[in-house]
This record gives C-alpha cells, sequence and structure tokens, in this order.
C-alpha cells in the first residue's frame, strides 16, 4: 500500500513538467538572445539530443538546428550519444566518447563536451563550454544557460562517459558579437 506523501507526490508530477516546461521556454529565450550559438529544443522533450547537437555545430561555428538535425541524423525519438556523434561527424567537428573524470582537462583546452543530467528524474543531454575561472558554460536547450563551477556539473552528470567535441568555438565567452566562420556543411536553411 503507498502512503498518501506519495500519492501527494505523483498527483504533483503534471504541475512540475507543466512548470518545468514553462520556465524552461523563458530560459531558451534568454539563452538565444545572449549566445548566437544557443538553440532550444522548444516543449518537445525528445528534441534535448538534437538541440544539444545543434548547438555544438553553431558553437564551433558552423550551421544547423533541431529540425536539419533530425533530417539528417535521426527523425524520430529518443536520441543516444552515437546519434549525437553522427550528426557532429556529418558537420565536419571531430568527437569521441571519453570518461566523464576528463570532463575538466576537456574544458580548459577551449572544447566542449555534451553529457547527460537528471531533469525532474529524466536523463537530459546538455552542452558544456567556455571554462574561466573554475566555472564554466552549461547550455541546456530546455532551460537556457548558466555558468556553474565544474564540480557541480561533475556532480549532476549520470553518464560516465561523455562526447567530447574536439573544437574550439568561434564564439568565445569574452567574443559574443564575433562573426562566425563557417563550416564546410551540408546545410541548407
Amino acid at each position: 500500500m503507498r502512503s498518501n506523501a506519495f500519492q501527494r507526490w505523483v498527483k504533483c508530477i503534471p504541475s512540475l513538467v507543466i512548470t518545468s516546461l514553462m520556465l524552461g521556454c523563458t530560459g531558451q529565450y534568454r539563452a538565444e538572445t545572449a549566445y548566437p550559438w544557443y538553440e532550444g529544443q522548444g516543449s518537445n522533450l525528445e528534441n534535448c539530443g538534437p538541440a544539444t547537437a545543434a548547438m555544438a555545430v553553431k558553437w564551433a561555428g558552423g550551421q544547423s538546428g533541431v529540425a536539419y538535425a533530425k533530417a539528417v541524423t535521426r527523425k524520430s525519438g529518443w536520441w543516444l550519444y552515437e546519434d549525437i556523434a553522427q550528426h557532429l561527424s556529418q558537420q565536419g567537428l571531430p568527437n569521441e566518447l571519453v570518461p566523464a573524470t576528463s570532463v575538466y582537462r576537456i574544458l580548459s583546452k577551449n572544447q566542449s563536451v555534451i553529457t547527460r543530467i537528471k531533469v525532474v528524474g529524466v536523463p537530459h543531454y546538455v552542452f558544456i563550454s567556455d571554462y574561466s575561472r573554475g566555472k564554466a558554460l552549461l547550455a541546456d536547450p530546455l532551460q537556457g544557460n548558466k555558468r556553474i563551477p565544474i564540480s557541480a556539473i561533475r556532480a549532476m552528470m549520470t553518464d560516465d562517459t561523455i562526447l567530447a567535441i574536439r573544437s574550439e568555438s568561434v564564439f568565445p565567452a569574452a567574443h559574443l558579437r564575433q562573426e562566425p566562420k563557417l563550416l564546410k556543411t551540408a546545410f541548407t536553411p
């Protein structure tokens, strides 16, 4: 028999999801206006994989988006690391799965990573970049961007591996108004 507290908590789940989505849309708008490479996932929870893949491509100076990533890589369903890696490779970005313990080393080389964290108990992809003074930029395709300590990022990670993107940004955090250098991609708007 389930406790009354558990039953009350279960009844709150829809409200938590709706609140999370509403706050997420606001965070996505703020992030899009501050970072030219940011890509929100909208309200579709399946789009965190394609959105983080698109962010990584745009961060490195290429062109991508959620719809494009899905069209050329995997049209529907929850993406895996392999799907994200495939999209990055298709767009000319070198990447590899590495141990999660190497996150600091990768970020300190001005490279970026894609990893999963839990949001309301559900695994969720995020893009991490722009390490400076012990903090990195966590770009969440659902809730926007925030600078947080590497130790906090490491504590939120759910997997033993992360996807390292072996490219430097054409949008370093200190130069957000810089014009992008476009990668040679098959992107057609």
